[in-house]
């Protein structure tokens, strides 16, 4: 059974069109899409601790680009 969890819905910086990022939990892993208005989607199903990796490797380019954003 697929639960979603979560819809982000976004402007992508780099194509201008509006973006969707919808997480969902399935038989264990963790089915992460990502969609673009006149691109068509991706689905990646994860394993938790892959997932978990994701989530930490995100963070990180989080902590970068806060500080290029600082810096400029």
């Amino acid at each position: 059974m697929m639960e979603q969890v979560s819809v982000l819905k976004v402007l992508d910086k780099d194509s201008g069109q509006e973006a969707l990022a919808i997480v969902r939990a399935v038989n264990g892993l963790v089915a992460l899409t990502l969609s673009l208005e006149h691109e068509g989607d991706v689905m990646v199903a994860f394993t938790p601790s892959e997932c978990a990796q994701l989530v930490s490797r995100l963070q990180q380019a989080i902590s970068q680009a806060e500080g290029a954003v600082l810096a400029a």
